[in-house]
């Protein structure tokens, strides 16, 4: 199965003809499928490639630990009966809850001197639903949180039930029983090693998430939600075991659209599924948009395995009814960056229509930039631009605010076209990798291509500015949805 990946739609048709010739659907470790996990990553490993971004790889170095062994055996007990307790307070003080949202500080802005989750607290404070929920918070928690009380530091109380379970499973240890027919034909013929796929790595990830059935029995039994929402179901052992216990109590698990799910093969064309649908997968998607409802219905309405809904962008609705009386001039283009050199993003052709063009720009960065603003501005000084250019952070500023002072917005592939579309800004793309992912929105009235490697780019950029300039489209008035309705 040796191909050459060059497009999103080269990963696709591999993953498809994996789907066709094995039986994916019916590999199974202890009850959990495992093929979503490994479909995805085989999907990111193939895109980091195609994106060409390079992670670091930052090994954590252990540090001698030195003490003696009965100071060690008293530490541990102390750790031990603390988690013991940690937990079974935590679970005595459980209340019932409507609705419980899984979410990171990375979803979270600041808002009034709080930290707001854009998405969920959007739809909490519209429709006051602050005793109704409880906010599960995965990674690091902040101190100042809108809504505080609702929220469960997930890593403290699973990490002391780990704890405890740890201990326990050294004196029983069960035995797998799984169905892998196929997989290692499978795994020789796709021949990736560094993806940690093969089978004795799938038995430790499935039994991280057997681990954790007890927690998430006692919790939700205690809780008894209607619904458990996810931004991204997928990636997270924790998270994949929230899911796969709360299908099995019946209980609907939807995951909240939170990025670019076209061609996103974690949301798009699964091919061979087990009638009740995957125990690792929601059976629900909330999307921001009709294309991506499409796009969940093309798989999920065969046997009736997946249903979606369009409920819009929480925070973009949240913004634009906050602020529906601000009038802006819209003189200013925005450029979201990607993950490159400033000087391939902004070349001597970019120099030559931003010293050209009557605007302001601003050029946002990516969430994961690593380039300072300093360096930034070092090089558009040396191009005589500076004067033209506001280089923003990704959480100087609410991006529908940006998007309300623009006139355009420019983008290689970035989902804040999605964002852009449902505030009737038009976008530009200039990158083919772009057209690939969005071609289902190019419409030239709020969606363009112009490629920017074609050798007038510059003519056909103006002259696409003049246009937009002469059909403005004046801002949609958007609802937010009531996540309980």
């Amino acid at each position: 199965m040796k191909k050459s990946i060059s497009t999103q739609e080269d990963i696709k048709q591999l993953i498809i003809d994996i789907e066709q010739k094995w039986q994916v659907d019916k590999w199974i470790i202890d009850d959990i499928h495992v093929w979503p996990y490994i479909r995805i990553k085989i999907y990111i490993y193939f895109l980091n490639k195609l994106f060409s971004s390079s992670t670091e790889n930052n090994v954590a170095k252990n540090k001698a630990v030195t003490g003696s062994v009965l100071v060690k055996y008293f530490a541990k007990c102390i750790k031990l009966v603390s988690a013991f307790f940690t937990v079974i307070s935590f679970f005595l003080k459980l209340q019932n809850k409507k609705i419980i949202f899984f979410g990171a500080h990375y979803h979270r802005i600041l808002h009034k001197g709080e930290f707001f989750n854009r998405f969920y607290d959007s739809m909490i404070d519209s429709h006051n639903l602050k005793e109704d929920v409880y906010m599960i918070e995965y990674r690091k928690v902040y101190e100042k949180n809108y809504n505080n009380k609702a929220i469960i530091n997930l890593d403290k109380y699973l990490g002391c039930y780990k704890l405890i379970m740890s201990l326990m499973n050294k004196s029983s240890r069960k035995k797998s029983v799984f169905n892998l027919e196929g997989y290692d034909e499978f795994y020789e013929t796709l021949n990736i090693k560094t993806l940690s796929i093969d089978k004795v790595s799938l038995l430790k990830w499935s039994k991280k998430i057997i681990t954790l059935e007890g927690f998430y029995n006692r919790f939700y039994k205690k809780v008894k939600p209607e619904k458990v929402v996810f931004l991204g179901y997928y990636g997270l052992e924790d998270l994949t075991a929230a899911i796969v216990f709360a299908r099995k109590l019946n209980i609907k698990t939807i995951d909240l659209q939170h990025g670019t799910q076209i061609n996103n093969m974690a949301f798009s064309n699964w091919t061979k599924i087990p009638q009740n649908g995957f125990n690792t997968v929601v059976n629900e998607f909330w999307t921001w948009d009709e294309e991506s409802k499409k796009n969940i219905e093309e798989w999920g309405n065969k046997n009736n395995i997946a249903k979606a809904k369009v409920i819009g962008q929480p925070y973009v609705s949240y913004w634009t009814h906050l602020h529906s009386k601000v009038v802006s001039t819209n003189k200013k283009i925005l450029y979201t960056l990607h993950l490159s050199r400033i000087e391939e993003m902004v070349n001597k052709d970019f120099i030559s229509i931003i010293k050209k063009l009557n605007y302001q720009w601003v050029l946002r960065l990516h969430p994961r930039n690593s380039m300072s603003i300093n360096e930034i501005e070092e090089y558009l000084f040396a191009n005589g631009i500076k004067d033209k250019v506001t280089v923003q952070s990704s959480v100087e500023m609410p991006l529908p605010e940006i998007l309300s002072q623009s006139a355009l917005h420019l983008t290689n592939y970035s989902g804040c076209l999605i964002e852009a579309r449902m505030m009737n800004i038009p976008t530009v793309i200039i990158n083919k990798l772009g057209l690939e992912i969005y071609k289902q929105y190019l419409d030239n009235k709020l969606v363009y291509f112009v490629d920017f490697e074609e050798p007038n780019f510059n003519l056909v950029f103006e002259n696409l500015v003049k246009d937009v300039e002469i059909n403005k489209v004046t801002s949609a008035k958007l609802e937010i949805y009531n996540p309980l309705s």
